[in-house]
């Protein structure tokens, strides 16, 4: 709230209409305050002041993510990237809108940007691996996993998608023992995985059955 106020008066005072900034984190923290509507106008007018402020697309593109609008959101991070190649935020977002668009082949090329200033970002090295499990490319997901290992192993979904993966690939030894690693973590995916299609083709042999109904 303190910065919807001070970035009003600072609003105000700008008789001539050049402060682009004040309607930026104006913007943005009425976003944050649940005003979509105004905070969208707020951005819309930066934009017009300043047409190169890629800071103002990226916001605009968070609260058309949050609105599931993400043909727009997309729209939103490209203008952001276009005026700011080195946004890794941005490639980042980006990747997430069109992961949740389906459009799973251009979602892992947005991540790679990303990860040039997210190297060590787990999170990141997870939706990259998602997006390319998806796409059927299992090697590729499964490397993607272990870097998040390598950065969080107690990241529980990196060990229990490495299981899905070998599963749906009849690799009982390794889906067994990443289905335990994720288990460890949280016995809730014994439940999980009674039911998850990936295990479909090892769900009878009895060490699967062991370790789900222990």
């Amino acid at each position: 709230q303190g910065v919807v106020e001070d970035s009003t008066k600072a609003i105000e005072l700008d008789s001539e209409e050049k402060e682009y900034i004040p309607y930026n984190n104006r913007g943005l923290a009425l976003f944050y305050l649940g005003d979509r509507v105004n905070a969208l106008k707020d951005l819309d007018r930066c934009q017009k002041i300043n047409p190169q402020f890629s800071a103002a697309y990226y916001n605009q593109g968070l609260i058309f993510e949050d609105l599931k609008a993400y043909d727009r959101a997309i729209s939103s991070y490209n203008q952001a990237i276009q005026y700011k190649d080195n946004d890794y935020d941005a490639w980042n977002k980006r990747g997430d809108a069109l992961l949740e668009s389906g459009e799973y082949a251009e979602a892992v090329l947005s991540y790679d940007r990303a990860l040039i200033g997210l190297p060590h970002d787990p999170i990141t090295w997870s939706k990259k691996g998602s997006a390319l499990h998806y796409l059927g490319e299992y090697e590729k997901s499964i490397y993607s996993y272990d870097r998040v290992l390598k950065y969080n192993p107690d990241y529980i979904w990196a060990w229990y998608h490495k299981a899905q993966i070998y599963g749906s690939q009849k690799n009982l030894l390794l889906a067994v023992e990443n289905l335990r690693q994720a288990i460890n973590f949280n016995s809730e995916y014994k439940e999980t995985a009674k039911t998850d299609k990936d295990f479909d083709l090892i769900r009878e042999d009895p060490k699967f059955k062991e370790l789900v109904q222990s």
